[in-house]
């Protein structure tokens, strides 16, 4: 069988013209990928901004001596249109860095039976690229969520001025630790499963969307739960500037032994269950919205 039509550009490898030289990706396909998930990841953002703000909640409480706001439908939305946008942004430095590694690998004969190998290099590639924006744009997110701080405006003052501009990355090993696998492992689980769906089941008429999104669905289940220990000490690394008698943790290794030894293994996964439904939800939505996007931005 040949390698099934990639989810982000709806290009398909076997179509690629092969001589001695690569061919760079048109910037028409090139703009059209990394609009299509610019478009993605805004609606995935805006939609299951409240369901985070909890999760974010279960894996901060006890981080900080700074008493969290009360959860409301107001504080579970707070912000949520400026990181909308910004998480727009970085879906689109993702797709712009990822399609044209995909583009070129795909061109080397020996990675055409190595799918997941190619989805794995352009994902890293495109988490680099993202975090430029995305990282700065959790630390002050994760902030808020937690209900100790004020606002957007208030919560990058208050981040600047004590911890200066390397305080907007803090958290960011640990946001790469989550972050790069999550994308990495959702990218490769999802080809994985839909060239197998569509060689069982779909055959040449190609999938539609809800089946685009129970297999998003399907994989933001397993890489939820998996990762959800490295992603509780992301969440502590980035609010633990936060209030007078804070606990302060060394790094990643440090948080996660600190919260073992509190908290017991329990800790670790905490909010688990709203992260798996979250990372779930995200998958199917993520997905099927990246597909529609493209076609309709095809046509």
């Amino acid at each position: 069988l040949p390698p099934p039509p990639d989810a982000a550009s709806g290009s398909d490898t076997s179509s690629i013209k092969r001589g001695p030289r690569f061919q760079m990706l048109s910037r028409a396909t090139w703009v059209r990928g990394a609009a299509a998930g610019a478009l993605a990841g805004t609606m995935l953002e805006s939609l299951l901004y409240p369901v985070e703000t909890i999760k974010t909640r279960l894996q901060t409480r006890g981080a900080s001596r700074l008493a969290a706001a009360p959860l409301s439908l107001r504080t579970a939305l707070r912000g949520v249109a400026p990181n909308t946008l910004i998480m727009g942004s970085g879906s689109f430095l993702f797709f712009l860095a990822y399609e044209p590694v995909r583009h070129l690998l795909n061109q080397v004969p020996s990675m055409l039976q190595h799918q997941s190998l190619v989805h794995f290099v352009s994902c890293a590639f495109g988490m680099l690229a993202g975090s430029t924006i995305q990282v700065p744009n959790d630390v002050i997110k994760t902030r808020m969520q937690s209900g100790r701080s004020a606002g957007l405006l208030a919560s990058a003052k208050h981040v600047l001025s004590s911890e200066g501009v390397k305080g907007f990355y803090v958290g960011g090993p640990a946001w790469l630790m989550v972050n790069l696998p999550k994308t990495q492992i959702a990218f490769m689980l999802y080809h994985s499963m839909m060239a197998e769906y569509q060689r069982r089941v779909a055959g040449e008429r190609g999938l539609n969307p809800y089946e685009h999104s129970m297999l998003g669905l399907l994989q933001g289940l397993v890489t939820g739960l998996v990762l959800n220990p490295v992603d509780v000490a992301r969440a502590r690394l980035m609010v633990q500037g936060l209030g007078k008698g804070h606990e302060q943790y060394g790094g990643v290794f440090d948080a996660l032994c600190s919260v073992c030894r509190s908290e017991g293994v329990s800790g670790l996964f905490a909010g688990a269950v709203p992260r798996m439904v979250w990372m779930g939800l995200r998958g199917a939505v993520f997905f099927s919205v990246l597909e529609a996007a493209r076609k309709a931005i095809v046509r």
